[in-house]
C-alpha cells in the first residue's frame, strides 16, 4: 500500500450511490469517534463497564480487511471470493491480535451471521453503521433507498 489515504471508503456502495471522495481512514477514525462517544456515554449513564481500549483498537481494525479487498476502486480476488469481513479476520489473527478483535471485524457488519457477544463489539459496530450511513446520507435524500 503506497498511500492509505488513498484507499477507498467502500467501492460498490460508491458506484452504486455515485459517492466520490470518501475514504477508508475517514471512516475508520469516525467509528473510533463514534465509538468512544458512545462507550463514554454508557459508562456514564449506566454504569457500564466498557474496555476503552478494546474499543478503540477494535474501532481501528475493524475494516482492516479494505486495505486487501480493493486496489484503487478495483476489487480484488480476495474481496471478491472471500469479502467483507472474513479476511479481515486473517489479518487480525496473522498480526497476534487477540480473537476479541477478531470477533469485532466477524461481528461489525450484517454481511456475516455473527452477531456481537460482548458490549465493546456492540458499540464499534453501531458506530461503524452510523458512520456508513453519514456517508450515504450526502448521497441520497432518505436512507431507506440504500
Amino acid at each position: 500500500m503506497d498511500d492509505l489515504d488513498a484507499v477507498p471508503w467502500f467501492p460498490p456502495a460508491q458506484r452504486e450511490h455515485d459517492i466520490e471522495d470518501e475514504y477508508l481512514v475517514g471512516h475508520v477514525r469516525d467509528v473510533t469517534r463514534g465509538a468512544l462517544a458512545l462507550a463514554d456515554s454508557l459508562a456514564a449513564t449506566r454504569d457500564a463497564d466498557v474496555d476503552r481500549d478494546l474499543v478503540v483498537a477494535a474501532a481501528l481494525v475493524h475494516d482492516v480487511s479494505k486495505l486487501y479487498e480493493f486496489d484503487g476502486h478495483a476489487e480484488t480476488p480476495i474481496g471478491d471470493l472471500l469479502g467483507h469481513p472474513y479476511y479481515g479476520v486473517h489479518a487480525v489473527a496473522t498480526a497476534g491480535l487477540p480473537a476479541a478483535y477478531a470477533h469485532v471485524v466477524l461481528s461489525h457488519t450484517d454481511r456475516t451471521p455473527v452477531d456481537p457477544a460482548f458490549l465493546e463489539a456492540e458499540i464499534v459496530k453501531r458506530a461503524d453503521e452510523a458512520a456508513a450511513a453519514a456517508i450515504r446520507a450526502e448521497a441520497v435524500d432518505d436512507l431507506r433507498d440504500v
